[in-house]
C-alpha cells in the first residue's frame, strides 16, 4: 500500500486522516517516508484498535525514510511547520 500524500500540510499544524493497515503477508513492519520543505516536526502514531489511544512511535524533523511498526492504525501528527510536509507510507 502507498499512500502519497496525506494531505500536503500548509498550515501551522495539523493532523492527518488515520490510516487503516492491512497485515500482508504477515509484514510486522512498513515504511514512512516524510518530505518537510521548510521546518516542521512529525510525530507517527499509530494503535491496535480504533478504541486505544495513540501512542508515539517516532518523531521525524527532516526529510527520512524510517521503517516503523504495522500497526492496524496510523496517524501522522504535524507541528511547527512553516511550509509543506508530505508523507508516503508502504506496506
Amino acid at each position: 500500500m502507498i499512500l502519497h500524500p496525506l494531505d500536503s500540510f500548509v498550515a501551522a499544524s495539523g493532523t492527518s486522516p488515520t490510516v487503516s493497515l492491512q497485515r500482508l503477508g504477515g509484514k510486522d513492519e512498513c515504511t514512512v517516508q516524510v518530505s518537510i520543505s521548510a521546518s516542521a516536526a512529525v510525530s507517527v502514531q499509530g494503535r491496535l484498535s480504533a478504541e486505544a489511544p495513540w501512542y508515539e512511535l517516532i518523531a521525524i524533523t527532516s526529510n527520512s525514510i524510517q521503517p516503523i511498526a504495522a500497526l492496524p492504525y496510523l496517524q501522522f501528527v504535524v507541528t511547527g511547520n512553516s511550509g509543506t510536509v508530505d508523507v508516503w507510507v508502504r506496506q
